[in-house]
This record gives structure tokens, C-alpha cells and sequence, in this order.
């Protein structure tokens, strides 16, 4: 199948790509920089990027025109697109019904960042008082073979803390009343508990690495309070198993997009893998000959080997063979544009969560990690032992794959043999 080629041969073609109505590309050409902004948008677009996520930065940028009030590009800071973040998101608490979340603010500031730092418009920012302690930190966390995406999520939720702090304060200063005063002052700004839970734990790691240090009296992250998260352990985590096969049924196959699709589903569905280990599968991972493949977990670094099914086996075949693009990676699953890289995670999202929602699955979540839930609660209703779970999806520890049995402990039975064709 022959993809199609990114071009902009004629003005305003971007905009006529990405979207459809009349009237919002009416709106999209209205705001100045349009040229300046058409040619990020193409940039991404030729890097590969989604479609939905182009479409989004495209609304994003009209919105940081407005509010910098921009007649013609200019240098910026970054002090000013923070500034302008958050009177958008005041903004936006004033004219709708429901909050503005707090990713909303750190996608107008990742969108604006990068889009200046592309025309070369972004005035470099003086290094802050903080950023030093948070890149040893962060050093030190990848000695620990975590996920890079783990690593800037711990960076970003601790500068977060640090942020709200005066310029310039001594660390050495900072009290336990600093820290719930942040809490406070989040959670009147409709920050989730959750959200600030996470950040909590994060804090408290932070300062025992701190402490080691010298940077702050010892025994400081003790104090740090622990944020009581909304107990969810009656609602389904997880699609049920029927649903996951309707979903699996629903992929006809017709187009590169489904066919990718289908197959990384039934991996992250049938084996329980994580969204980042489908993505990072290798051609030399599968062995056609033994039916099996090989997977390198996400957490722990260490590497377990599978026995591939054949419908699994199948699907996987047909994508290389008639809907892969050529390319010189050695990833499984490839971009559907050029420059074919490995897809991205948010790629499954799409793929996944509008369908599970039109099947009518009840559940909130409707990720990829959802199918591991439901991998796992599956194991279970097969009377598989939490230590099965555990090993069969790759956990470290036992006590991981305890919410398994907390989502579905009625179905828990006595240990029996199963294999991974009982998934079926």
C-alpha cells in the first residue's frame, strides 16, 4: 500500500490537511504568523507526528498569539509564555464547567516553547536557583534503568514544588509548612489528589537523595504527608474479556493503520505487555521458526521470552509483509509517515480508547494499559496465583499484582496450571 506524501505546494495546504471545516480554517488563517505557523506544522507533520496531536498544537498556537498579543514574530522569553499560560488558564476556569487541568497549562507551554526554539525566537532562560540539585537528582535516577519519560515526569513534578517557592530561597530553608502550603494552594487550583499524591512521593525521594547530599537536615522526607488517593479498588480497572475480543474483532484489517493496530493490541491484550515494550519489540526479538518472541521489560531491564500464537503470529506477519514501510529501523512498528520511525504510545491511545467506548465498556480507562489489567484479571478468573500474575506480566515483586486480586477477589480460586493458550 502506498502512502501518501506530505507536500505544501500551494498556501494554506497544511491547514486544508488538517481541517476539514471551512469555518475553523477560517479562524486558523485570521490570526497572524500564519506563515511562521504553517511551517511548524509542517515540520511536524514531516517528522512523523500524529495528526490529532498536529491538530491540537495548531489550536494551541492561535492561543499563544492572542494572549502574547504577536503582530510579527519576535524574540520571547520563557518567563512570557508562562505568564501567558496561566492567564489562559484562568481563562479558561472562568468560561467553562469544568476545570482546567493542570496539563492543559504544561501543553500551551510545551507547545509555544517549541514552536519559538523552531523559528530560533526563544530567548534561552537564566538557569534557575533549583535546577542544578534536580539535575544531579535526575542523574542519579538513571543510573536505575527507569524510562526516560519516567525521569522527566520526576523532574518536572519536583520543579514544580520548587517553582512555587520564592527566587533565590535557601534550600536549607525550606520547612514542612512550604510543602503543604503547596499542596494547599494546588488542590484550591483543582489539581487532582492523585496528581498531588504522586508529586508527594516524588518530593519525599527527592529529599532522601537530598539528604545524602548534605542539602537538608536529615529525616526532612519523613515529614512530608502522604495525600489519601480516592479509593478505587471497586471500580473495573479493566475492560472484561469480552470486550477486549469484540475490540480485537473489530479491526477488519482494510488499512496500515488497523492492521498495526490489531497487532499491537493483541500484544498488549493476550501477554499483558506495556504500551513501551510493544513499541520497542525488534524484527530480531521474534523467532518464525520456534514460534516464540522476546520481550524487554520496561521496569528492571531484565528480558522474558514468550510463545507466540499463532492468530498473534499472524497478524504480526501480515503487517510486515504488506502494510510495514521500508525503512532502515529495526523496530517492529513503524510511523505511517515519513520519516518512519518507531510509533508513538499515543498511537495506541487512538487506537484503542474511541472503540472501547463505542463497544460500550464501562470502565473509565481506556488505554493500552487497560488490556494489562485485563490480561491479568483474566489469569485470575483462570484461577492463575498472584505469584503467576506477577511473573507472567514481568513484575519485580510479588506485591505488584495485588490489585489484580483487590479488582476481582471473587474470582479468586485455588492455584491451578494454566497456560497462556487459556486466554482464548
Amino acid at each position: 500500500m502506498r502512502l501518501p506524501k506530505l507536500t505544501s505546494k500551494a498556501h494554506g495546504s497544511v491547514l486544508d490537511d488538517l481541517i476539514a471545516q471551512p469555518r475553523s480554517r477560517g479562524r486558523h488563517r485570521s490570526v497572524p504568523l500564519l506563515a511562521e505557523r504553517e511551517r511548524y506544522l509542517n515540520y511536524l507533520l514531516r517528522r512523523g507526528t500524529g495528526r490529532t496531536y498536529v491538530r491540537s498544537t495548531a489550536a494551541y498556537m492561535i492561543r499563544v498569539v492572542q494572549l502574547m498579543s504577536l503582530k510579527e514574530i519576535r524574540l520571547v522569553t520563557f518567563a512570557e509564555i508562562e505568564d501567558a499560560a496561566a492567564t489562559w488558564s484562568k481563562l479558561g476556569q472562568s468560561r467553562r464547567l469544568k476545570r482546567v487541568p493542570p496539563s492543559a497549562a504544561r501543553s500551551f507551554i510545551r507547545v509555544a516553547a517549541g514552536w519559538f526554539a523552531f523559528l530560533g525566537n526563544l530567548e534561552s532562560p537564566p538557569r534557575r536557583w533549583f535546577e542544578d540539585m534536580i539535575q544531579i537528582f535526575v542523574g542519579k535516577l538513571s543510573t536505575e534503568n527507569l524510562l526516560p519519560k519516567t525521569i522527566d515526569g520526576y523532574s518536572w513534578q519536583i520543579g514544580c514544588f520548587f517553582r512555587f517557592l520564592p527566587d533565590g530561597y535557601d534550600v536549607k530553608r525550606i520547612t514542612l509548612s512550604d510543602v503543604d502550603a503547596f499542596i494547599t494552594a494546588k488542590i484550591q487550583l483543582g489539581w487532582k489528589l492523585n496528581f498531588l499524591g504522586s508529586i508527594c512521593q516524588r518530593l519525599r525521594r527527592f529529599f532522601r537523595f537530598a539528604e545524602t547530599q548534605g542539602w537538608c537536615e536529615e529525616g526532612f522526607h519523613l515529614g512530608i504527608r502522604r495525600i489519601r488517593r480516592k479509593n478505587r479498588q471497586l471500580e473495573p480497572k479493566a475492560p472484561s474479556w469480552n470486550e477486549v475480543l469484540r475490540l480485537l474483532k473489530s479491526f477488519k484489517g482494510r488499512t496500515v493503520l488497523e492492521c498495526r493496530s490489531k497487532a499491537m493490541l493483541m500484544l498488549c491484550g493476550i501477554y499483558g505487555l506495556r504500551s513501551v515494550e510493544v513499541i520497542r519489540l525488534e524484527l530480531g526479538d521474534i523467532d518464525w521458526r520456534n514460534a516464540t518472541f522476546v520481550v524487554r521489560r520496561a521496569k528492571g531491564g531484565g528480558v522474558q521470552q514468550y510463545t507466540l500464537l499463532y492468530a498473534v503470529g499472524e497478524a504480526i506477519l501480515r503487517y510486515l509483509e504488506y502494510d510495514r514501510p521500508p525503512g532502515g529501523s529495526r523496530r517492529v512498528f513503524l510511523s505511517l509517515r515519513p520519516p518512519y520511525r518507531e510509533t508513538s504510545q499515543s498511537s495506541l491511545w487512538q487506537a484503542i480508547g474511541p472503540l472501547l467506548r463505542e463497544i460500550g465498556s464501562r470502565t473509565d480507562y481506556v488505554g493500552a494499559h487497560s488490556l494489562r489489567h485485563a490480561c491479568a484479571t483474566r489469569l485470575l478468573q483462570k484461577g492463575a496465583s498472584i505469584k503467576h500474575i506477577a511473573d507472567f506480566l514481568g513484575h519485580r515483586h510479588v506485591r505488584s499484582a495485588d490489585v489484580y486480586a483487590k479488582l476481582d477477589i471473587r474470582m479468586l480460586r485455588r492455584v491451578a496450571a494454566f497456560g497462556i493458550s487459556d486466554l482464548l
